[in-house]
């Protein structure tokens, strides 16, 4: 790792730009093998090789999945964790209040403080630079990430259109589901288009 890595001991500055020739040719042949160009997808597997360096018996308790690292607040995220505990306290006097009274002005208490909390989170994100990322909706089934999914058989594993229309259609236990290829072709372009990807030819 120190040969290709020349930041091997420095955990947090593994970036592109900071690739020694050999680690950015690797990389380069990765990402050309599985179509996976976009400087995102590079640098996402910078911080998963970063993780795997830093943690190396992962893998021995944890499926290899892509890595996040805590990188600090300033980059990683636009709110702390701190910032983002929510604590509530309240009091009830059982002498003078009843539970019934007690309870229903703890609730609206709690609801008023959870809006402000809740609202003033969110300014305060929109004020250091978040911005609300744009979602991806599917009309294909229940799957939140089925057009994702199309996007890695048709991308990295290869997959033609007609292969994923009838993978889709076999996984129906009714035998009822049927997409076209074109609704695929389509939801594969738009996926891409949404993470930056350039489609292969």
């Amino acid at each position: 790792m120190r040969e290709v890595y020349p930041f091997y001991e420095t955990p947090g500055v593994l970036q592109l730009r900071n690739l020694s020739p050999k680690l950015k040719g690797v990389l380069d042949t990765w990402a050309r093998r599985f179509n996976l160009k976009a400087p995102w997808v590079q640098e996402q597997a910078l911080t998963t090789l970063d993780l795997w360096r830093q943690h190396p018996t992962i893998i021995e308790w944890r499926p290899l999945e892509w890595g996040v690292l805590d990188l600090g607040e300033a980059y990683w995220g636009a709110v702390s964790e701190k910032e983002q505990q929510l604590t509530f306290t309240a009091t009830w006097d059982p002498i003078s209040e009843s539970q019934t009274q007690a309870m229903a002005r703890i609730q609206d208490e709690f609801n008023r403080y959870l809006k402000e909390f809740m609202s003033g989170l969110k300014a305060k994100a929109k004020q250091r630079g978040w911005v609300k990322p744009r979602e991806k909706r599917t009309r294909s089934g229940e799957d939140p990430l089925l057009h994702f999914k199309w996007l890695v058989r048709y991308q990295v594993q290869g997959w033609g259109y007609e292969e994923i229309s009838q993978e889709f259609t076999d996984q129906d236990p009714l035998g009822e589901a049927v997409i076209t290829t074109d609704a695929i072709r389509k939801a594969i372009t738009a996926t891409a288009e949404l993470i930056s990807l350039q489609l292969r030819e």
